[in-house]
């Protein structure tokens, strides 16, 4: 346990650094496909906290009230990047600024993703090795359940930082090229799709 909690305290600290950036990104380069990674990102980072502290804290796993908010949220945070989607696509899009900046920091998401991903896939194997010499109880088998699904996300945010990386470096290199102003709504479309598929898991679950 103490493993998996000191896990999900450095994933948590990666990922708040790695959404507050990209909120940043986004707000100076003007790119949805950023700010959707942001939110995506920085719901998985609560995800993180949530279970440092039912492990550290050795609380109970959030209900489904919890559950509840957390997908409404979602929702939220979903129509919010699709009405600013669907706005570009009417206006033809728009001219991304700071591209340099938008690259820089899609390569930092990217990075983060793959670091976290590295730190809860030890904990995850370390349960897998106990599975096979000891019998676990409710608690432990409800961490490992928790702990699968946070990596599950991980691997979201992971495909969803490769497309802002494709986006932003299709910027950089054709700056001059007018349809690549649609390439950042179309991907901010793709990224809203999984924020919608967690928030649909999180109300029906």
């Amino acid at each position: 346990m103490i493993v998996l909690s000191q896990a999900y305290f450095r994933a948590f600290v990666i990922g708040l650094i790695a959404a507050l950036a990209e909120f940043f990104g986004s707000y100076i380069s003007g790119s949805i496909s950023l700010l959707g990674d942001a939110f995506h990102i920085g719901f998985d980072t609560v995800g993180y906290l949530i279970g440092w502290f039912s492990i550290a804290l050795m609380l109970r796993v959030p209900g489904r009230r919890f559950q509840a908010l957390m997908g409404i949220f979602l929702v939220l945070a979903s129509a919010n990047i699709l009405y600013q989607a669907v706005e570009r696509f009417q206006t033809g899009g728009a001219v991304i600024t700071n591209t340099l900046w938008f690259f820089v920091i899609g390569i930092f998401g990217l990075a983060a993703n793959a670091v976290t991903l590295l730190i809860l896939r030890v904990p995850h194997n370390h349960g897998h090795l106990q599975h096979e010499h000891e019998e676990h109880g409710a608690h432990a088998h409800s961490h490992d359940a928790i702990l699968s699904a946070n990596i599950l996300h991980t691997v979201s945010d992971f495909a969803c930082s490769v497309l802002v990386v494709l986006t932003a470096l299709s910027h950089l290199v054709f700056p001059e090229t007018r349809f690549l102003a649609l390439v950042d709504p179309a991907v901010s479309l793709v990224i809203a799709s999984f924020l919608l598929i967690q928030a649909y898991r999180l109300l029906t679950t």
